[in-house]
């Protein structure tokens, strides 16, 4: 989870890293000005998404970054 200050020039605050573990499932809520990325760890892994806005909502709020703008995933052990 990473806090977006500004989409329109990257600026962005410190990521929020939370590995989740099937024996203890969780629900992550993730507030509007923030953008998400995920990575599976095994290849049995699933993710469900739930969203508050229609598809048509979503096509206009979707903002795209290169996956190693602000994180790197191969430093992270993940």
């Amino acid at each position: 989870m990473l806090p977006v200050i500004n989409f329109e020039n990257y600026q962005v605050g410190t990521p929020l890293v939370k590995i989740l573990d099937v024996d203890a499932p969780e629900i992550i809520f993730l507030p509007g000005g923030y953008a998400n990325g995920f990575q599976f760890l095994t290849s049995n892994s699933k993710l469900m998404v739930f969203s508050n806005f229609s598809l048509e909502d979503s096509k206009r709020d979707d903002y795209r970054f290169d996956y190693k703008k602000f994180y790197d995933w191969e430093k992270s052990g993940c």
